[in-house]
């Protein structure tokens, strides 16, 4: 607690603050934030004491300080367990308990709270009246006199910039209709092709602009492979009537504190330090889009994640459809996917396709996983799926395999099954060919045409080859046509193909007038 000194000085100045409180459940995925206890002296009724506390929102919201005027000097921090026990020991002092709510930024973070917590807003709330002194009691000594402290020196030092993600939804196929309430946090909708408005299965894509804009940039259109690969999901869905909803925006703070402070020692500022995190944090995203999702009170029976690089291309048979029954025949809980289609890659497991089944141990299971990466060395003490200390300060493939296959495995099995990727979780490359060997040369032979193939990863640098496969190999897998949004070519990207198609053809003396074309279109490409 503050000294005495101190004490008297604040007793003055907070009269009349008013007191807030969040009473979220202890179940955030984020370190709790610290809580701000602050005692005052009230001269409106009786001169009692009155205890006045304000509790920060739970998880990392940026909170609006009710308190702007008292220096971070006079603040005594307690943790979120502690200081939620003090208040509610000291809850006989108030005589009016109306006046404690949860106060916080409006703006996207609070309506993620609001669906994650049930928060709802008060913002005009009555002042804490101290409960009256039994009858009989001595009356409390008045309070001296105090001066007002002296201002704070004001600080010319200009914080840095915080570093801006390359983030947008522009050119995502989000649906035309109105925004469910259900969605979390910036989500939006791509297709609900459910029959009934309630439960149903639901896929998961992080899109997450990188950086480097693989994944498309904030004033262009996403390159023709990504929206390929959106546009044959979406179809896949509205066929199975399955729902698809997209993250464009990742949760903030993207780095933790052991990242910022690993950062700090190898004197790494904070744009680098994001960009140098940015590939595992995106990953670690998946983990906290299944807990959200698995708790949605849309009561999903199943949620699928998927990479945004991987495609649905089986649409003759519910792929989801036929996973889930497996998983009710086995009482699985979750559905991994290794790379068996590489070779000696059968026991790895690959995180672009995991479908769980929502039950109360993978929702804690998925939110451990996140918390442990929180957490970084050192890992979580204890899991709520029963581990004992386990570190997840790596991917979060590395994270499920320590998990599934580690010196505690006997506690996860049962609930956790590592299927073949050949079927569920191809790699791309073997449409055409992989620089690296195969499990089976069949793949390659046979490619969109073998009949074992459900699921495309086109991972690494295999991206390119999502346009030839799904829209210009004899079928169109988007359902939209050529000229639909997953098939048509920009400008630029038309363009670029004559450019391939020049580069590509035998050196000539005698040009057609269409090749002269495509030769005037290549000099301009080259400028362009």
């Amino acid at each position: 607690m503050a000294p005495k000194g101190s004490l008297s000085v604040i007793l003055g100045i907070l009269a009349g603050v008013a007191c807030v409180l969040l009473t979220a459940p202890d179940t955030s995925l984020r370190t709790p934030v610290p809580a701000l206890e602050v005692e005052q002296s009230s001269h409106a009724t009786h001169g009692a004491p009155v205890l006045e506390r304000v509790l920060l929102a739970q998880g990392a919201l940026p909170a609006l300080l009710v308190l702007p005027s008292m220096p971070p000097r006079h603040w005594t921090l307690h943790s979120w367990q502690e200081c939620l026990s003090l208040l509610r020991a000291n809850m006989e002092r108030f005589a009016d308990g109306r006046c404690h709510a949860c106060h916080a930024e409006e703006g996207p973070e609070l309506r993620g709270l609001e669906a994650q917590f049930h928060y709802q807003p008060q913002p005009q709330l009555p002042a804490c009246t101290p409960t009256p002194p039994t009858p009989g009691a001595p009356a409390p000594a008045p309070a001296p006199p105090v001066e007002p402290p002296a201002p704070e020196p004001a600080v010319s030092t200009p914080k840095p910039a915080p570093y801006i993600l390359n983030v947008g939804k522009n050119g995502l196929p989000v649906a035309d209709t109105p925004r469910p309430k259900w969605l979390v946090k910036e989500d939006e909708l791509v297709i609900d092709a459910r029959p009934q408005p309630h439960g149903g299965m639901l896929i998961v894509q992080p899109v997450l602009m990188d950086a480097g804009g693989t994944w498309g940039k904030s004033k262009a259109e996403r390159p023709r492979w990504l929206r390929a690969i959106l546009a044959t999901n979406r179809n896949h869905a509205r066929l199975h009537g399955h729902v698809v909803i997209l993250r464009w925006q990742p949760t903030q703070p993207q780095l933790t504190k052991w990242q910022k402070r690993q950062c700090s020692v190898n004197k790494l500022d904070e744009r680098t330090c994001t960009k140098h995190n940015e590939r595992e944090n995106f990953n670690w995203e998946k983990h906290l889009m299944l807990h959200e999702y698995l708790v949605s009170p849309q009561n999903f029976s199943h949620v699928l994640m998927l990479d945004a690089d991987a495609a649905l291309v089986k649409h003759s048979i519910d792929i989801l459809g036929g996973i889930a029954r497996d998983m009710e025949k086995r009482n699985l809980d979750v559905f991994l996917t290794s790379e068996d289609w590489l070779l000696n890659g059968e026991n790895r497991i690959n995180g672009g396709f995991l479908m769980t089944r929502n039950t109360p141990w993978s929702q804690k299971l998925f939110q451990d996983t996140f918390q442990a990466h929180v957490k970084g060395p050192g890992g979580l003490r204890r899991w709520r799926i029963g581990l004992p200390a386990q570190e997840c300060s790596s991917n979060e493939q590395i994270c499920l395999n320590d998990v599934m296959s580690g010196s505690n495995k006997e506690l996860v099995k049962g609930h956790m099954a590592l299927e073949s990727g050949v079927i569920y979780n191809r790699g791309g490359c073997t449409v055409k060919h992989c620089g690296e060997p195969i499990s089976d040369p069949n793949m390659e032979a046979k490619g969109m045409k073998d009949e074992r193939l459900q699921v495309l990863h086109f991972m690494g640098g295999s991206k390119h080859l999502a346009p030839e496969a799904l829209c210009e190999g004899g079928k169109d897998y988007t359902g939209d046509g050529p000229k639909g949004y997953g098939c048509h070519k920009t400008a630029r990207e038309q363009k670029a193909a004559m450019l391939e198609r020049v580069q590509q053809s035998p050196r000539k003396t005698f040009w057609s007038p269409a090749e002269r074309d495509e030769l005037e279109a290549r000099r301009c490409y080259a400028y362009d």
